[in-house]
């Protein structure tokens, strides 16, 4: 996979008004040449250096750095211009959400364009949710559960799939999918869930319904990769899906 050389994702300790990359996004985040944000970005909050507007000093940030300098900089956020003729700075910090795609220019030619349907969003500090990855699998005959991820209005899973990517420990067995929409969840109405190959693969327009937990048994099929796609079969308006998946290793 080639990745974008026009900007660098800085190192944990790098300051961005003041504060370390490392608070923003876990390290190993990268940019493919499609655009594609691969990273896992932290939920952040009393960030007043970003903005006096007291709504902007809470979400997710992401840091990056630009290697190809100019004079003046251009930024088009989900389709529409935000800023325009500014000095060139080559350190850059976005606030993003789940979907948002920005298009950077300096002195007229794209250096950037960034799509985050694909990034991963840590829960905001203080939710009840404890929502964990695949953090050991190495042992034999053992059920283990672990947080695929989660879809939200921003999510735009009814118009395309949102891909978590190495989400599932290939080599392992899947035993089964377990979907729980908040309770405030509204439309959703199903969800299909695939391999990256195969988009019904796992679960084919499993009913979704608000506060109800939902489990497809996945007959322990063999996980050649670790991509999951998650497609809805209308928007969700409001609250929360949660996708979770248990695995078993057969063999050591």
């Amino acid at each position: 996979m080639e990745y974008l050389t026009s900007i660098r994702i800085p190192r944990p300790n790098e300051t961005f008004f003041g504060v370390p990359a490392g608070v923003f996004i876990r390290q190993g985040a990268r940019v493919q040449i499609d655009g594609k944000v691969k990273a896992r970005l932290h939920h952040v909050t009393d960030f007043k250096q970003f903005s006096g507007n007291v709504e902007q000093q809470s979400g997710y940030y992401f840091p990056f750095i630009v290697t190809e300098p100019g004079k003046k900089m251009e930024l088009i956020t989900n389709g529409k211009v935000q800023w325009t003729d500014v000095d060139f700075d080559p350190k850059i910090i976005l606030r993003v959400k789940q979907g948002s795609t920005f298009e950077l220019k300096v002195d007229g030619r794209t250096v950037a364009r960034l799509d985050f349907s694909q990034a991963r969003f840590d829960e905001p500090k203080g939710d009840s949710k404890m929502n964990v990855p695949f953090f050991d699998t190495g042992v034999c005959g053992i059920n283990i559960t672990g947080h695929i991820g989660t879809l939200n209005k921003d999510s735009k899973a009814d118009e395309a799939a949102v891909v978590f990517d190495g989400a599932l420990p290939i080599g392992a067995r899947l035993v089964s999918l377990t979907v729980i929409p908040s309770a405030d969840a509204e439309g959703g109405t199903s969800v299909t869930v695939g391999d990256g190959v195969n988009e019904k693969a796992y679960a084919d327009a499993a009913t979704i319904t608000a506060g109800e937990v939902a489990v497809e048994d996945t007959k322990l099929k063999e996980l050649t990769s670790g991509k999951v796609t998650v497609k809805l079969g209308a928007a969700l308006t409001a609250g929360t899906v949660d996708i979770f998946a248990t695995i078993i290793r057969l063999a050591v």
